[in-house]
């Protein structure tokens, strides 16, 4: 009798979790619909006073499609992708160029929530590869974007988990992948806090595919359907290509001019780097920079930077316009205000520090340099990429905590090359990519 209350307690008092959970959900669609005008302000702001989208793509933000897809019909093997900006765009593209080898009949709808990587996007696509912005997690405006697309399967690169778009996907029996799955520690924390709620909205995803174990086992915690590792999907991607022109003109510039790239910077982090270049500068007059913000809308700041630090500048548009004639000064530290440039860098580099890493965004995929042997550092906040450094940390220390460790780094990369030489030998080894893993996750993808 005990047995059987106590399983009876156990089984209600699991219905009334799971009733919460299910309560806070609606709460939050409907919060989400009655505060839309507050979204559509938001948007409409950025675009009349800010110039950050254009009234099309403003439009796209509140389920809207764009005229030039208007005449489009409706397609039994529409896969849709959504990424949030231009990492997690570079990370899938040779995923989607393999989806439409694989399957000729395939049409592939890219979203992205970044301009940045919307501009990318807008670079690949064709009569089968379709692309606008994602509507905000806004139930009316879902609806319009899914009455419209109409998609098989949906698939989420990353950490791209809105709750409003995973329960009107489940709603219509649309089968939802999460891809390149990534939960920090910070993520699982919070998920933690509303478990019930957690349980409720990962159960939406048919198949999980992580780009670590620890992920997997967050994943499992969160009771998913299915979930796998088979290896982080940066790991396969094709090479960034290289501007053979421009790296020519760059590494003839100088006899012994030794490059530094400093990849991906973020507010907070360049003024630190400048420091770093003058005291480098003073040791080496030859050293030779390159200063590229992950996001190109911010060369302004970047450059009135230089200027306060007494620096020449010249940035990579106005060498490319001028058929490379404007640089002219052997200290101009070369800005990259253009994007899918970084190839030609990490080439032409001794040396690459990775942003993102100096501030507490997690840093930025340090493989893609890498793969161009080439020593990387990077600040002490690249809890994003933990798996890739621990790698890393095997055959040396790439982590520098402050300026003064930089400038330390850098300068003994310099003064000692058959060091750097001998660590990139065994980089290379570590990040020996078995393509199996890749085909493997193809397969699942397209059989889920």
């Amino acid at each position: 009798m005990r047995k059987k209350t106590l399983m009876f307690i156990l089984n209600l008092r699991q219905k009334i979790i799971f009733f919460f959970a299910y309560v806070a959900l609606k709460i939050y669609a409907a919060l989400a619909q009655i505060l839309s005008p507050v979204i559509r302000l938001f948007f409409y702001t950025r675009c009349f006073c800010f110039k950050k989208d254009s009234i099309y793509q403003v439009n796209e933000r509140f389920g809207c499609i764009s005229q030039k897809y208007g005449n489009i019909t409706p397609s039994p093997n529409r896969i849709w992708i959504h990424v949030a900006s231009v990492g997690e765009f570079l990370s899938i593209k040779k995923l989607v160029s393999k989806i439409l080898e694989t399957d000729l009949k395939v049409q592939i709808l890219l979203t992205s929530t970044t301009l940045t990587a919307s501009n990318l996007i807008q670079q690949i696509t064709t009569e089968r590869v379709f692309h606008q912005l994602i509507p905000a997690d806004v139930p009316t405006w879902i609806i319009s974007f899914l009455n419209f697309w109409k998609p098989e399967k949906a698939i989420f690169v990353e950490s791209e988990i809105w709750p409003n778009w995973l329960a009107h996907l489940k709603s219509r029996n649309i089968k939802v992948i999460l891809l390149n799955a990534r939960i920090s520690d910070k993520s699982f924390l919070r998920w933690k806090r509303f478990l019930s709620i957690a349980h409720e909205i990962f159960q939406a995803f048919d198949l999980c595919i992580a780009q670590n174990v620890e992920t997997v086992e967050r994943l499992n915690f969160f009771r998913v359907k299915e979930c796998y590792y088979l290896g982080n999907l940066k790991n396969f991607s094709d090479p960034l290509n290289i501007e053979e022109d421009l790296f020519r003109h760059l590494f003839n510039f100088e006899e012994d001019a030794y490059w530094v790239t400093f990849a991906s910077t973020h507010e907070g982090e360049e003024d630190k780097i400048f420091q770093v270049i003058k005291e480098l500068w003073k040791l080496y007059p030859k050293y030779r920079f390159v200063i590229a913000p992950r996001h190109p809308h911010r060369t302004k700041i970047v450059t009135d930077l230089c200027v306060q630090h007494q620096f020449d500048y010249v940035q990579l548009s106005h060498i490319l316009g001028n058929q490379y004639n404007i640089l002219n000064s052997s200290q101009s530290i070369v800005i990259v205000d253009l994007l899918g440039q970084m190839g030609t860098f990490y080439k032409l580099s001794s040396v690459v520090f990775i942003g993102g890493s100096f501030v507490k965004i997690g840093g930025h995929n340090p493989i893609e340099a890498i793969r161009f042997g080439k020593i990387v550092c990077f600040g002490p906040y690249m809890y994003n990429f933990k798996d890739v450094t621990a790698v890393i940390q095997k055959i040396y220390d790439p982590f520098v905590n402050n300026r003064e460790s930089l400038l330390k780094f850098i300068e003994n990369c310099r003064c000692d090359e058959q060091q750097s030489k001998e660590n990139i030998s065994k980089l290379d080894e570590f990040f020996d990519i078995d393509m199996n893993f890749f085909n493997d996750i193809i397969r699942l993808v397209m059989n889920a």
